[in-house]
């Protein structure tokens, strides 16, 4: 306990100390891209010659392969539309998808359009592809060019089914031959869903597209991330979730995560975190109340394994796997069991706090997330970083969320306390 006692009295000089983490962007990264549609949230990871796309709302995962370059790609309708270029010039491929196949494909005659264009495509069935004067093109479900847009826009999104656009004037909205502004207001940047009918900025402002009006004015110079629960608004802001009331727009409370989040979606009261991996990116799920102050989260639900994967003496709960210290992903494909599956890991490094365990048989997708008790930063060991983490929480310095907090209750009682924190600390001598 000595050594303990100097570990506190350590942590509280590093907390003044401490700088705040850089901030993260919104969804504005050209391999990673996410769709608010009706029938669900879907994030999309392309690669030059692929698309995955995973609903978010029942964590079915399908991959697509392409014979041509895919330049961009949307969602409408639980469709995957895709542009792809080909061999003929001035002609590129939009490619629909669905449950794991290819169903159109449809050519079409382009104008100016360059190679780092982007897709949208609306409930009607219109096509729109930005050109190199930044002008989107329109063309019908068949690929006949119907008109050019006579404004020039900085971004091009859907949502729910429609194609919007923003410039300095406004928000636009497309369809077919015209081009409505539905909101007046400083958009010449990019702009993504935050729900069903709603849009932000990168300055952090959001607007409703039915009425016109903002509805949350933040005035950030710096790009972040935001979603609109069923009760909150939910920003990534300097690596921290920030949660906001819906109605009165007050802040509620703040942590931070033990990963590096990259963008945040929500459907109702469920709340996606989206976070980078070293191959690929990985979906925190989450409820409202686990953002509250005092909120006891337990995202582990009792559900049977799938078929032919047995995970012999570790211990699950839902989509939870308990893991000790220090596991490797050796010894772990060693001592389970999942015949006819691939299995993948969302980490390069060690199989700690957070690190995906995906499951693939031909198009089901099975995503378990490891625990190592008192693992709270991810890295699969215990250190003093944990124990800092630790105190921090329990002093009101810091807040942990998730699975992360599910490692934190290392007595499982379901809620952080000093107990913890010495098991916390009697683990990481136990390591040395």
């Amino acid at each position: 306990m000595r050594q303990l006692k100097a570990i506190v009295c350590a942590v509280l000089i590093i907390t003044f100390l401490l700088c705040s983490f850089s901030v993260v962007s919104g969804i504005n990264k050209n391999t990673l891209k996410i769709f608010v549609d009706s029938t669900g949230t879907y994030v999309c990871e392309s690669d030059d010659y692929s698309v995955t796309i995973r609903n978010l709302k029942n964590s079915n995962q399908y991959k697509y392969s392409y014979a041509n370059k895919v330049l961009s790609c949307c969602v409408t309708g639980g469709i995957l539309f895709t542009l792809n270029s080909t061999n003929q010039p001035r002609v590129v491929l939009v490619t629909a998808a669905k449950n794991g196949k290819i169903t159109k494909s449809v050519n079409v005659n382009i104008h100016n359009v360059p190679n780092n264009t982007r897709l949208c495509v609306d409930s009607d069935g219109f096509i729109y592809i930005f050109d190199n004067r930044n002008h989107a093109e329109v063309y019908n479900s068949k690929g006949s060019y119907i008109k050019t847009t006579s404004n020039a826009f900085s971004s091009l999104t859907q949502i729910n089914g429609n194609v919007y656009a923003s410039n300095s004037t406004g928000i636009y909205r497309l369809n077919g031959k015209s081009e409505t502004l539905v909101c007046k207001c400083k958009a010449d940047t990019f702009i993504y869903a935050v729900s069903k009918n709603c849009a932000a900025t990168l300055y952090g402002n959001v607007y409703n597209l039915s009425s016109g009006k903002a509805v949350l004015n933040t005035d950030n110079e710096k790009p972040y991330s935001i979603a609109l629960s069923s009760n909150y608004y939910i920003i990534i802001k300097n690596s921290k979730i920030c949660v906001y009331n819906r109605r009165t727009l007050k802040f509620v409370n703040s942590y931070t995560v033990g990963y590096k989040p990259y963008a945040v979606c929500a459907g109702g009261s469920r709340v996606y975190v989206i976070a980078e991996a070293s191959d690929g990116f990985s979906v925190n799920k989450y409820k409202e109340r686990d953002f509250l102050p005092g909120s006891s989260t337990n995202n582990a639900k009792n559900s049977k394994s799938p078929t032919n994967i047995n995970f012999g003496r570790y211990k699950t709960k839902g989509r939870y796997i308990f893991l000790p210290p220090r596991t490797t992903k050796a010894e772990f494909k060693e001592k389970i069991k999942y015949k006819d599956y691939k299995l993948k890991f969302s980490s390069t490094r060690g199989l700690g706090t957070n690190t995906k365990a995906v499951f693939t048989k031909g198009n089901k997708t099975y995503t378990y997330t490891i625990v190592v008790y008192g693992d709270i930063t991810g890295t699969g060991y215990i250190t003093k970083n944990d124990v800092n983490i630790m105190f921090n929480c329990l002093f009101g310095l810091d807040k942990v969320g998730g699975v992360y907090k599910t490692a934190a209750d290392v007595n499982g009682d379901g809620k952080l306390s000093n107990v913890d924190l010495v098991m916390i600390d009697r683990k990481k001598d136990s390591l040395r």
